[in-house]
């Protein structure tokens, strides 16, 4: 069990979405980072898009009843258990008892923060991702709110995963029927 003392600026519940469901008028949803996300489970031997935290901008403040480990992918921001800073893109630790605090972010905007066994929470339409604008899935997190660890548990990745991916930005431009105004 994971209790929130401070849910951040808007900490939400995320896997990969909901795809198939546009003629229904539900958008697809999810993470807004899908790699960060993946990146998070294959570290802690999840599947690819079982739940995790989003945090944007800033993150959380948690206690966990229970030992787990965990991992924090994506934006940069400060991470401390205990007070005590802790690296990301790392899988973590944790003892029952202890707190987990994510910071305001200083690259990027979404951190993902996923917990060994992923999280227990209900689908709604194959998903468990909160969609904010629709009202679907699980609200938007508050103080107090306590969540509960799956218990599905995989292989960790390899030590090897945990290395810094470098991204560069790619914007790609597909040409239209004015292409020739264009060097």
């Amino acid at each position: 069990m994971i209790e929130l003392i401070d849910p951040g600026l808007q900490t939400t519940l995320q896997d990969l979405g909901r795809p198939g469901h546009a003629h229904l008028g539900v958008a697809r949803s999810g993470a807004a980072d899908r790699i960060s996300l993946r990146r998070a489970n294959r570290l802690l031997g999840n599947a690819a898009g079982a739940a995790a935290l989003e945090c944007t901008l800033q993150g959380p403040q948690l206690r966990f009843r229970h030992a787990c480990r965990v991992a924090v992918t994506g934006a940069q921001m400060p991470i401390e258990l205990d007070g005590q800073p802790c690296a990301s893109d790392a899988i973590i630790a944790i003892a029952a008892g202890q707190r987990l605090r994510l910071g305001r972010t200083t690259l990027g905007a979404r951190a993902y923060l996923a917990v060994e066994g992923g999280l227990d929470v209900p689908e709604t339409l194959g998903s468990c991702a909160t969609d904010v604008l629709s009202g679907l899935g699980p609200p938007v997190l508050r103080a107090g709110d306590v969540l509960r660890i799956g218990a599905e548990r995989g292989w960790p990745a390899s030590p090897d995963a945990a290395v810094v991916l470098e991204r560069e930005p790619v914007l790609r431009l597909d040409l239209g029927p004015r292409a020739d105004r264009f060097t």
